[in-house]
């Protein structure tokens, strides 16, 4: 019986201490709940943007382990098709070496051997646009302040 006893007062004290700590709590701010600088009930402007290439600066730079970004228009490119692929045009050497100025060399994964050994476009790469995104010049959203994986 004492233990009974000892026990809902336990029970009772820890559930007396909950509410006191729960009616003591401060609400929070709505405009401090998400990474956006204002209210949560505000609703934002996309700021307008074109996938003009010009977004990144040098060699289109994407994130870590991601292709490449395309720094230029591709809009006059599209659809990419298995017929109709304009990016082989100027990308079309299978593992050549990048020059200054010149178009970058697809790399020799994106090619299979035909029967005479020669490469040719792997059916898997044709569409150039599931991978590599054009470069468009906009503010990121948020701030990566993730390390730099180790190479």
């Amino acid at each position: 019986m004492k233990r009974l006893l000892l026990t809902l007062c336990l029970l009772a004290g820890f559930t007396a201490t909950q509410i006191v700590l729960a009616q003591a709590a401060k609400p929070i701010d709505d405009a401090s709940l998400g990474l956006s600088k204002g209210s949560v009930f505000d609703v934002p402007t996309p700021q307008p943007f074109t996938a003009d290439g010009k977004g990144a600066s040098g060699a289109a730079k994407a994130a870590y382990g991601a292709p490449p970004l395309v720094p230029h228009a591709v809009d006059d490119f599209l659809p990419i098709s298995s017929d109709k692929n304009d990016c082989v045009g100027c990308h079309d050497k299978p593992g050549g070496k990048k020059a200054k100025g010149a178009p970058t060399p697809m790399p020799a994964l994106h090619y299979a051997k035909t029967a005479e050994a020669k490469p040719r476009l792997s059916g898997d790469y044709y569409n150039c646009t599931l991978c590599h995104a054009a470069a468009a010049g906009v503010k990121d959203l948020v701030v990566n302040k993730a390390p730099k994986p180790a190479r």
